[in-house]
């Protein structure tokens, strides 16, 4: 084979593997860039559509429980707002406040919780049905049917049958918010402090 003819096969050759080289770059480039605008796309949903709109309802549930219990905790002096010593402990504008804050704060607020967690559910990274979300659509169940009693003028029941478990939710919704936005942050190329 002369020199001419080798030099065109080598030339021809050496294009042939930069050409393959060069979509094989490109190829793993586009599957890389796709896993990561994937991850991006479902993170942005999880702050988004549940821990974002979860995260800030818990907290604005939490200030207003606190500003309720600050301003208005009854006089008996006991731990619980309803003791379990009974009603009869309370005041009757104690009783009247409470089904007041019930109606048109604390069941609002925990009903958008509820809807948050049965709507996107499939963002939660997790393979179990945490018990905290459990005992929080519980609760917003059982208060339902309080709520239904009190629109008969039937008082003689003013708590669920579990208590709004709040401490139990921050403790899973919390730590994984904050591991998401970082991971955002990240994935934006941004500075995480």
């Amino acid at each position: 084979m002369p020199d001419s003819e080798w030099t065109n096969s080598t030339a021809t050759l050496a294009t042939i593997l930069l050409a393959i080289a060069g979509w094989l770059v490109a190829h793993f480039h586009k599957i890389a860039t796709d896993r990561r605008q994937a991850r991006l796309d479902r993170i942005n949903r999880q702050l988004r559509d549940f821990y974002g709109p979860l995260y800030a309802i818990l907290q604005a549930s939490d200030e207003a429980w606190s500003a309720f219990c600050q301003k208005y905790w009854p006089n008996h002096g006991l731990e619980t707002y309803f003791p379990k010593e009974g009603t009869h402990l309370l005041k009757e504008e104690e009783l009247k406040r409470w089904v007041i804050w019930m109606r048109e704060v604390f069941h609002p607020l925990n009903e958008r919780a509820e809807r948050i967690i049965l709507d996107n559910m499939d963002l939660y990274d997790g393979n179990n049905f945490p018990p905290p979300f459990r005992h929080a659509l519980a609760h917003v169940s059982s208060y339902r049917a309080i709520l239904a009693q009190w629109e008969e003028d039937d008082f003689t029941e003013y708590v669920s049958v579990n208590n709004w478990p709040y401490s139990e939710l921050m403790k899973i919704v919390q730590p994984k918010y904050e591991q998401v936005r970082e991971e955002q942050l990240k994935l934006l190329g941004k500075r995480v402090h």
